[in-house]
């Protein structure tokens, strides 16, 4: 794929991530000399027409959303069924210059309430877009999140890798059977873990398991035994953030927060990421947690609203709530 020009406008330059479903190139565009990133399909999957038609809903999908925290989508299509070519299905993508959540934690092991609420309000706004408009993630993970530094002292988040993501809307047909499990088992609600339709709920969970690890430097469950991690997910109660022997202290009212939102059953946690977020923006004032590191250019787009006088979020208008690996 090195040198390869991609419909006449960039050109690939180097890869930059591969995975089960696809590789990621860094690319160049011929005339602006800007960088993008090219998500390729892998070739054994050509056939596969569950995957490809997935995998083409991924950018229709991400361009609803127009959020200024989530990878913007600039082009999709098919390469040509020649050469070094066979109709490999791509997407290309704005290139963001930063580092996954997961390469941070791995630098830093843990990190402060601050930084964790920072990029969990970052990423609420961000997915609370997409619970907006109907969409589901299914696969957040730190994998999924980018950090890029944007100033000195100033941190932003970025939410990549729609490809697992469900739209809730009747002319979209399900791509998957009943009973699927879709998504990374550390990171999958309990009701994913079972097989059942994922909600913005179960963003939700996956939300309050990347806050858990966060602070813990380990999800609520890890085994490797991919069973095993299902079925924790579904049995077992998480060890509370004060007697995980690596955490850092954690105010009640964050703890509090992240435990609720880890509840076996959804209808215990909260309804969306829009939720999720006010609940912590309430819990990091009780608790003077200052976030203020993390740049939230997301809410100069929607800001998450706060309660009304009467403890109640304001009406919004706009669609209701309802409801891919690398």
């Amino acid at each position: 794929m090195i040198g390869l020009e991609v419909a006449h406008v960039f050109k690939i330059q180097m890869p930059i991530g591969a995975g089960a479903c696809s590789r990621v190139f860094r690319a160049d565009h011929l005339e602006l000399h800007q960088p993008v990133a090219i998500k390729v399909l892998n070739r054994e999957l050509l056939e596969t027409e569950d995957i490809r038609n997935r995998f083409h809903r991924e950018a229709r999908i991400a361009t609803r959303i127009a959020h200024p925290a989530v990878v913007s989508v600039l082009m999709t299509g098919e390469l040509p069924n020649s050469g070094t070519t066979r109709g490999e299905a791509f997407i290309v993508y704005e290139y963001v210059d930063g580092v996954t959540l997961r390469q941070f934690l791995e630098e830093r092991g843990t990190l402060s309430v601050d930084t964790t609420v920072g990029i969990l309000v970052a990423m609420g706004e961000a997915v609370g877009a997409a619970h907006r408009l109907g969409i589901v993630h299914r696969d957040l993970k730190p994998e999924n999140l980018m950090i890029v530094q944007t100033s000195q002292s100033k941190r932003a988040l970025r939410v990549l890798d729609f490809g697992l993501a469900k739209l809730y809307e009747p002319s979209e047909l399900p791509l998957t059977h009943t009973g699927a499990i879709l998504g990374t088992p550390s990171y999958l609600a309990p009701e994913g873990a079972r097989g059942c339709v994922a909600t913005s709920r179960s963003d939700v969970y996956s939300m309050a398991t990347i806050g858990y690890e966060c602070l813990t430097g380990r999800p609520p469950f890890c085994d490797a035994s991919v069973i095993k991690v299902l079925m924790q997910q579904v049995e077992c109660e998480p060890l509370p953030l004060t007697e995980a022997a690596s955490a850092v202290h954690v105010p009640d009212p964050i703890a509090a927060v992240i435990h609720a939102n880890l509840a076996k059953g959804a209808e215990n946690r909260a309804e969306d990421a829009n939720a999720f977020t006010r609940e912590l923006r309430r819990a990091a004032k009780a608790a003077a947690v200052n976030f203020e590191d993390f740049e939230l250019d997301s809410a100069l787009w929607h800001p998450c609203p706060l309660e009304n006088s009467n403890g109640k979020p304001p009406n919004q208008t706009g669609t209701p709530n309802m409801t891919g690996n690398i």
